[in-house]
């Protein structure tokens, strides 16, 4: 019969070793909340499904519940900015992270249910951002996506057509 084979963590700590880990949590650049404070929608399924609970008609309480989590896991409760992406936070765990690379534009949209900011990714996907402060949100994301980008200053189209002769020269070096 082989021998055992020699533990690899000492008897008093039954082989469950705990490193101390240095956690390196970055902060966000700016947040926000999104403009609804109350999310009506889970509140009104929640409502269905206790009367359906209450008068023991299980379908009814199946279709408040279901609609409960579709709201719970669909609507933002917070938009984060971070160095490198856009998070949105959904009820929790669901959260979708948005590189700053995938994002081709953003358009700040003014409705009449309120203004709102859509994120165009390079896929065509949009997502529409309804912040508490639009303005400010977009600002900050517009600043973030140009500090990623290295383009901070100067985000001018230049319009140059292929007959125009350059504008480059040994004083004045390529814009791109």
């Amino acid at each position: 019969m082989p021998a055992p084979a020699p533990s690899v963590c000492p008897a008093p700590y039954n082989c469950v070793r705990m490193l101390a880990m240095k956690q390196t949590r970055e902060q966000p650049v700016h947040w926000d909340s999104h403009r609804g404070k109350w999310n009506i929608t889970l509140i009104v399924a929640l409502i269905v499904a206790v009367v359906g609970l209450i008068s023991r008609n299980p379908f009814l309480a199946i279709l408040g519940i279901g609609f409960a989590a579709y709201s719970w896991f669909t609507s933002p409760r917070r938009y984060l900015i971070y160095a490198t992406s856009l998070v949105i936070v959904y009820g929790s765990p669901r959260i979708k992270v948005i590189p700053f690379p995938d994002i081709s534009h953003t358009d700040p949209l003014n409705l009449p249910a309120g203004e709102r900011l859509r994120v165009q990714l390079l896929n065509g996907r949009r997502y529409l951002l309804v912040a508490r402060n639009p303005s400010e949100f977009r600002q900050r994301l517009d600043e973030a996506m140009d500090r990623f980008r290295g383009t901070v200053q100067g985000r001018g189209i230049i319009e140059q057509g292929p007959d125009q002769p350059s504008q480059q020269g040994p004083d004045r070096p390529s814009p791109y």
